[in-house]
């Protein structure tokens, strides 16, 4: 198999083709079953052929491997201790590899709306839940 991230734009150019899409989540899971991306491009997938409780299985899945996620816990420690720029670098850096990560996203949304960009934390908010409809905390941040 590619990279983790070839793997993952791969299974989103497949949507489409939903089959194929399921079974590339599946492989990407298999390879890496703590990651966020397999399961976030299964849930993608599991909507496209309108079976909406297994995407939001599958979505709820990959919210909470993203809570044990270095990359993203680093990025929001930098948010924490006011290193801004740190934390831009690295969800920038993580979004070139995986643009759909939601988390990423929304951690990004976070620190706009923190240096009053509240247009673009908006822009980035829509952003997650358009990729991923359930995604309950970007819905509330944006009410």
């Amino acid at each position: 198999m590619a990279t983790k991230e070839q793997a993952l734009i791969q299974g989103y150019r497949l949507l489409n083709n939903p089959p194929l899409a399921l079974r590339q989540a599946t492989e990407v899971i298999s390879q890496y079953p703590n990651d966020s991306g397999g399961y976030r491009l299964l849930g993608a997938a599991k909507r496209q052929i309108g079976d909406i409780k297994g995407a939001i299985e599958a979505e709820r899945r990959s919210i909470d491997a993203s809570k044990i996620d270095g990359e993203l816990i680093e990025a929001a420690n930098a948010m924490r201790d006011m290193k801004l720029k740190d934390a831009e670098l690295l969800l920038k850096d993580r979004l070139r590899r995986d643009p759909f990560d939601v988390v990423a996203i929304r951690l990004l949304a976070t620190l706009a709306a923190h240096v009053n960009q509240e247009s673009q934390a908006i822009e980035f908010l829509r952003r997650a839940v358009h990729i991923m409809p359930s995604y309950v905390e970007a819905k509330s941040d944006l009410a």
